[in-house]
């Protein structure tokens, strides 16, 4: 059967981008063999939440990348092995995303505030963010991601109530700088956009620009907390 342009062209979009990732990771060897772990264990995740692929060859393909020394050879061989996995991230994108949003809000670092949002604390300051929310956005409309941002908001306002220690609510990402408008009609000022520096350390497989906004306590109870 004939490929779909529009998916070949996401095919190939994943591809490049993967590629990036295997020439930064192919410098630490040690680093690389802890992700693969990492990688095999959630092709068991894949596979429940009913994707179709051959498990053990990807697992023992991807193992044997370790052994390789040539940067090239290796970056041919990785992305030969994760044909079927870059397949189904262009064709099942709904599924991936899925299973990185149930991840993030299930990191015991995190709190989850609602479908779309989360929060971290650091410095007297909570960090809310959103996980992977496109296809969610797809399936359920913009009205309702707006709605879930707002539920989660309300939430967080509980949380800070009973929390004197929070000072600052920051909110950082890519949706900050694509619609700042949305930002500021909750409620947010737009500081602008992060440093190279913090952008590296957090953001490293963010290629679009990410912004920050932030309100204050003071300001945040008010708007948010339900009496």
């Amino acid at each position: 059967m004939e490929q779909d342009p529009s998916e070949q062209n996401k095919i190939n979009k994943i591809t490049e981008e993967l590629k990036g990732q295997l020439e930064h990771a192919f410098d630490d060897k040690e680093e690389l063999a802890k992700e693969i772990d990492d990688f095999i264990l959630r092709l068991e995740i894949y596979k429940k939440h009913g994707l179709v692929f051959n498990k053990e060859k990807i697992a023992d393909d991807v193992r044997k990348s370790l052994d390789i020394q040539d940067q090239k050879t290796f970056i041919a061989h990785l992305l030969k092995a994760l044909e079927p996995i870059t397949i189904l991230m262009a064709t099942k994108p709904e599924v991936f995303e899925k299973i990185r949003r149930e991840r993030i809000l299930n990191d015991g670092h995190n709190i989850e505030l609602s479908k779309v949002l989360y929060m971290d604390m650091h410095n007297n300051n909570a960090f809310i963010h959103l996980p992977p929310s496109v296809e969610y956005i797809k399936e359920n409309g913009l009205k309702k991601f707006i709605k879930e941002i707002e539920n989660g908001l309300i939430k967080l306002a509980e949380i800070i109530e009973s929390n004197d220690s929070i000072k600052k609510i920051v909110a950082t990402s890519w949706i900050v700088a694509k619609n700042p408008g949305l930002l500021e009609r909750l409620g947010f000022t737009i500081i602008g956009p992060i440093s190279e520096e913090v952008k590296r350390a957090h953001f490293s497989n963010e290629p679009r620009p990410v912004f920050e906004a932030s309100m204050s306590r003071e300001d945040f109870l008010i708007k948010y907390l339900k009496k």
